[in-house]
């Protein structure tokens, strides 16, 4: 005689799938069919970025510049006494 399966590990299965039918119909609801208009703002979210990135490490040039500075200073310092 064959051991049966428990009841909920089918209803936990059933649903599983169940589950994974509608994410695949809801997916094919969403797509779109033309890429052009994605593709543009894809690109314009990359110039953003990059815009907004050497904004950043502009600043942060600005602010470790004084600092890089100083240690050499100190390490000259250091190295005239030994």
């Amino acid at each position: 005689m064959r051991p049966s399966l428990p009841a909920s590990l089918l209803r936990h299965s059933l649903a599983r799938n169940t589950f994974h039918q509608q994410r695949a119909v809801a997916a094919k609801r969403f797509a779109t069919s033309s890429t052009e208009g994605a593709q543009q703002k894809a690109q314009d979210a990359l110039a953003s970025v990059q815009k907004n990135a050497g904004k950043f490490f502009g600043g942060v040039k600005n602010f470790l510049e004084p600092v890089g500075e100083r240690a050499g200073q100190l390490l000259g310092c250091v190295y005239t006494f030994t």
